[in-house]
């Protein structure tokens, strides 16, 4: 079961993307261009980040309504890369 503890590990998510990390979610990890939050509960995860796709260490995260390109492909081909996007743990799965 993917959750907050191994959801960077290997797996694969479509994201909804948002205007703006919701009310009650914590960041609780940052890395180079990416911050992560939670809820209380932890069911749910927000990513913001100016890089979405394949190729996110061993991760395929994608937004949406975007095309389905590598990270390293995202800067380019996305006007203002910065994006927030929120994700059921339970809607990632293992990428095999």
């Amino acid at each position: 079961m993917i959750n907050i503890n191994n959801f960077f590990v290997v797996s694969l998510g479509f994201w909804d993307e948002i205007s703006q990390v919701p009310k009650g979610f914590t960041c609780f990890f940052q890395s180079c261009g990416s911050s992560y939050y939670t809820n209380k509960d932890n069911t749910k995860l927000v990513r913001k980040s100016n890089h979405w796709g394949w190729g996110i260490k061993k991760c395929t995260w994608f937004i949406k309504g975007y095309e389905m390109n590598h990270c390293g492909d995202w800067q380019q081909n996305v006007p203002n890369p910065m994006r927030i996007a929120i994700i059921d743990y339970k809607d990632l799965s293992l990428v095999v």
